[in-house]
């Protein structure tokens, strides 16, 4: 994953996100039972940006569960995990919190332009 030429490998996510603390996650009532992510930016000049913007997903959201499952990795390894384990026509199961809602959304996987 640390790898500077995996990022031209499909599938992408299309985002930039930071890892909330414990203490950031408390303030917000999140309990994930793992990992969150406050997802800061969505490129949608990429198609998988326009494909989350399609599928629900926000800025500002919380990522709170990656393949129907809590988050255990960092964004590199979920980035990793992503290109290693599905491929372009897929659809990645992703949950995001927003205003105290946990909302789940099938994203289609596409490729770059």
């Amino acid at each position: 994953s640390w790898r500077g030429s995996m990022w031209s490998l499909d599938p992408k996510l299309g985002f930039w996100a930071v890892l909330l603390k414990p203490e950031e996650l408390a303030k917000r009532k999140i309990n994930t039972g793992g990992n969150a992510f406050l997802i800061k930016w969505i490129n949608k000049n990429l198609p998988a940006g326009r494909e989350l913007f399609k599928a629900g997903i926000k800025q500002n959201d919380v990522l709170v569960e990656y393949a129907g499952k809590p988050i255990t990795m960092d964004m590199r390894g979920m980035n990793a995990d992503l290109r290693i384990n599905y491929k372009v026509g897929q659809r990645l199961s992703l949950t995001v919190v927003r205003g105290g809602k946990r909302i789940n959304a099938k994203v289609k996987l596409v490729a770059s332009d």
